[in-house]
Parts: C-alpha cells; structure tokens; sequence
C-alpha cells in the first residue's frame, strides 16, 4: 500500500506556504510601491526641474528683454544717440553675456541671419535653414514662437556642444523685438537637467534599497515567527494525534475511551466524544450480541441433538429400504428370466378359413407361419406330409413306383 502523507506535515506546509505567499505578495506590494513611488517622484522632480529651468531661461531673456526696452527709452529721449549705435552697444553687450557654463543669449534676426552669438564667427551667418537631427528648423520654429506676446519655448536637437563636442537635446526660449525684427533667445541642455535627475534618482535607488533591506528584515522576522508559531501548532496537533492513535490501537483489543482533558482543540474534543460514543455503544453491542450468541448456542445444542435422533432413525429406515430394495431386484431378476423362457401367444387370433392366413392387431393379413415365427420363439421347417403327398403326387408314375 502506498505511504500516505502526514496531516500534521501537510498541516505544517500549508501555514509556510501561507505565510511565505503572505510574505512574498507583502514584500512585491512593497517594492512594486516603492518603484511607482520612485517613478512618480521621478517624473515630477523632472517636470518640476524642467519647469524651474524654464522659468530661469525665460526671466533671464525678460531680463535681456527689459535692457533693450531701456536702451529704446534711451534712443527715444536722445536725440543724439543712433539707431545704429544703440543696436550696436545691445548686441556687443549679449556676445559678452554668459550666464552660466554653456549657456548664452542669441540674437537673430527675422530671416535667420545672426546678429549677436559668443561665437563672433557666426555673426552673420543666415541660419534659416538649419535642421537638426529630427527634421526640425529650430531658427524657424524659434522666430515663430518669438513672435507672440510671451514668447514661447522650443525643444530640438542642437549643434556641436562645446563642452562634449556633440549635439546635444536643448530647451530654448525665444522673445522677439518687433519694430527691429530681432529674436532673442537662450537655451539649455537637456542632458544638463538629466544629469541632475539622474543625480535624484540614485538618491531614490539608495533610499528604496534602504527600504527594501528593511521590508526583508521585517519578512524574515515574520516569517521565522510564523515557523515558530506553525512549529507549536504541529506540536500540538501531534500530541493530539498521538493520543487518538494510541487509543484506536488500544481499542482492538479492549474498550476505552479517550480523556478528554488531554485533548487541545475543540474538534479533536468533538471528534473525542464522537469516538467514546461509540465506544459505549459497541460495548451495548457487544453485550446483546454475547446474550443472542449464547440463547443460539443453545438452541443450535437442543436442535443437534433432535437431528441425530432423527438421523439414527432414518439411517434405520435407509437400511431397511435397502434390504427391501434389494428383496425386490433380486424377484425382478427371476421374473425376467420366467419371462426369457416362457413366450407363448394368448387370445383368440383371426385366421383364413380358406387360405389360413392371420390377421394381426393393425389389420395386415400374414402366413400363420409368419405371424408365429414373429410372436413365439418358434421357427417352421417345410415338408409334405403323407397325406398331401397323395393328393399331390399321386398319379404321377414316378410316386407310384415308389
């Protein structure tokens, strides 16, 4: 017979299994919000970095904006002053404007041509149809956006950045001068502002390892409780188990019951009842089987007794039947031998009064010869008698001669 398992070993496995599922779905739910958590906060410390960049680029080209406003003033108060020469003084003050590393402010005019950079070699330059790795014209798309009252941003890929010698994604922000049809703009990398987030995000990754390490330990403490506390439970249901198993082997061979008093848990105490119950009741059992038990005994002794009285009796009769039996086959024997050597015919039998034949009892006619021979054991041998002879041969010479 195949070994069966174990209820206190399947009992145990279930709560680890139990508990591990607990732990486990516990410990995902924690990482998986620790995760959505740094992937919110990462995109919102990114939009809101991004949008605090923007709104610095934007107030520093406000602040180049109201420069030219002033120096406009300036121009419209004095009359000695130039348009040219006012241009002049705003531009050569953008090329030397450095507002932090790589960044500074670009003047253009409304068809593409530069009119102020840090690079004085690409003053001059038309630019209109500059395009960058994205199909984009940024000196469009930036003259565009200049143009309405706040002004407005673009995002494209630009040139050669000095400081890693590749093109780099930029922010720019764009404001247009209209009576002199210049745009003035400024921009920042974007790789600057991932460095940043990138920089947050590992202090997010330390802080949900940090976490995590805590959420494992907790786990583990949990779970070694639970192997703990499921330990003391199968001890417990062991004990229990054993005192059954102690009982049903016991109870083969005598009647007991279980005390119930060493029993823990309230389905074992229900299954103990259940079980002394049925002790009681088997010995009721017990005792009207021993009492029919005994009344059959003895009426199976006053009936054996009655059929060997009977049996002697017939085996009497038997033998006299056999006697009788015998009698009777042995007469049987001799009358069959009688019969063997006495066959004669009886009765009164039809015959011919001319020619003498015998008709039998199906209305055939036969030779009397015949019907005897086929009746008797008699068997006919043909002559001539004396008489026939005469009557026969009687005048034949040959018979005369005689």
């Amino acid at each position: 017979m195949a070994t069966k398992r174990s209820l206190v070993n399947t009992v145990l496995l279930v709560i680890l299994i139990v508990v591990s599922f607990m732990a486990v779905s516990l410990g995902y739910f924690l990482v998986a919000n620790e995760i959505k958590k740094f992937d919110v906060q990462s995109r919102q410390y990114q939009e809101e970095y991004v949008n605090f960049r923007k709104a610095m680029i934007k107030d520093e080209i406000d602040i180049v904006i109201s420069y030219i406003e002033f120096k406009k003033n300036q121009l419209n108060r004095n009359a000695d002053l130039s348009l040219e020469a006012v241009q002049n003084d705003i531009l050569n003050w953008i090329n030397q404007i450095r507002l932090r590393q790589n960044q500074y402010v670009v003047v253009n005019g409304f068809d593409g041509t530069i009119l102020a950079h840090y690079k004085k070699k690409n003053i001059g330059k038309n630019m209109w149809d500059f395009t960058d790795a994205n199909g984009i014209k940024p000196v469009q798309e930036a003259i565009k956006v200049s143009k309405h009252p706040e002004g407005g941003f673009i995002r494209y890929v630009g040139s050669i950045r000095p400081s890693t010698g590749k093109p780099g994604k930029k922010i720019t922000y764009a404001r247009s001068i209209p009576e002199w049809e210049w745009t003035v703009l400024t921009g920042i990398y974007m790789d600057d502002i991932e460095n940043v987030i990138e920089q947050r995000e590992e202090a997010l990754k330390r802080n949900i390892r940090t976490n995590l390490i805590r959420i494992s330990l907790i786990l583990a403490v949990v779970f070694i409780i639970s192997l703990v506390f499921a330990k003391f439970i199968t001890e417990r249901l062991r004990s229990n188990f054993a005192i059954l198993e102690s009982f049903f082997n016991k109870a083969a061979e005598k009647s007991e019951t279980i005390d119930q008093d060493l029993i823990n848990y309230s389905e074992f105490q229900d299954l103990a009842i259940s079980v002394n119950q049925m002790t009681e009741e088997r010995n009721l059992i017990n005792e009207k089987l021993n009492k029919h038990q005994r009344h059959l005994e003895s009426l199976v002794e006053q009936r054996t007794k009655a059929l060997e009285e009977t049996v002697h009796k017939l085996n009497i009769e038997i033998k006299e039947r056999n006697l009788a039996q015998k009698d009777k086959e042995i007469k049987i024997l001799q009358l069959q031998e009688a019969l063997i050597e006495v066959k004669t015919l009886q009765g009164l039998l039809p015959i011919c009064a001319n020619c003498k034949k015998v008709r039998d009892d199906t209305g055939y006619w036969h030779q009397i010869e015949t019907y005897i021979e086929n009746r008797s054991d008699a068997v006919f041998s043909h002559g001539v008698c004396p008489d026939c002879m005469d009557n026969l041969y009687g005048d034949k010479a040959w018979y005369k001669k005689r």
